[in-house]
């Protein structure tokens, strides 16, 4: 059987490689042909680049880290950037946190019209979606357009760091649960431990983007999820049953 074609659907730069780093690293090696889709990269958030704050400097600037990232990974993975405005530039004033489900329903909307060509001119065989866990509004609106998109594909979602850290174990289970319950799938823990390869990979991956965190901050997400047993995805069998 050929190599699945992995589909992740990424609200930001940062995000695949926070939470899927080292899983990206040994999927890469197989070598699984994987396309990263980054939606809303259009953004002034840089707390760690004198660029902090300029949109076009930042949004240029994070995408050349992102594609520094996913370069290291080797010639079969790629990126999509969609150039949706992240929610502080979208939703001026308003939190990252704060929205309703008319919000996310309207905006999913949005975002699928802007998905539709690229998932039109490209195979995806496996789609890995975020869970939306701590309620990041990008991140939820993400999750349902991919919902949305995936049909009966087989489906992952990723548990989003640093979001995930503070949840207590059966804080998450609660939100599987949910969107069990949702979209009528059943949903089991993959697990990515870290030996001293795939916590060097989610490490350099996580160090690419500059911009975003400071090397301490990087360390304490590190510690963080060496204290939780590594990187997790919430599967359905169909999914695990195509990954070699």
């Amino acid at each position: 059987m050929p190599l699945p074609r992995v589909l992740v659907l990424a609200p930001h730069h940062d995000d695949t490689a926070l939470s899927l780093g080292s899983t990206l690293w040994t999927w890469a090696g197989a070598p699984i042909p994987i396309h990263v889709v980054n939606c809303f990269t259009r953004s002034a958030w840089a707390p760690c680049s004198e660029t902090h704050g300029s949109v076009e400097a930042v949004s240029s600037l994070r995408c050349r880290e992102d594609e520094a990232f996913l370069s290291s990974l080797g010639g079969h993975t790629r990126a999509t950037n969609l150039g949706c405005l992240d929610a502080p530039l979208r939703r001026p004033g308003t939190g990252v946190f704060d929205h309703d489900e008319e919000t996310i329903r309207s905006e999913a909307r949005a975002l699928v019209e802007a998905l539709q060509p690229v998932v039109a001119d490209h195979r995806h065989d496996l789609w890995v979606l975020p869970m939306g866990l701590g309620g990041h509004v990008d991140h939820v609106i993400t999750r349902e357009a991919g919902l949305q998109l995936a049909a009966d594909s087989p489906i992952a979602f990723f548990e989003d760091i640093p979001y995930a850290l503070p949840r207590a174990p059966e804080e998450i289970c609660r939100s599987v649960g949910e969107i069990m319950r949702a979209t009528g799938l059943e949903l089991n823990l993959l697990e990515t431990p870290f030996d001293d390869d795939r916590l060097s990979a989610w490490y350099t991956a996580v160090r690419f983007h500059e911009s975003q965190f400071t090397n301490h901050e990087v360390l304490c997400i590190a510690r963080a999820l060496l204290d939780r047993g590594g990187e997790h995805l919430w599967t359905t069998r169909a999914f695990r049953e195509r990954l070699p």
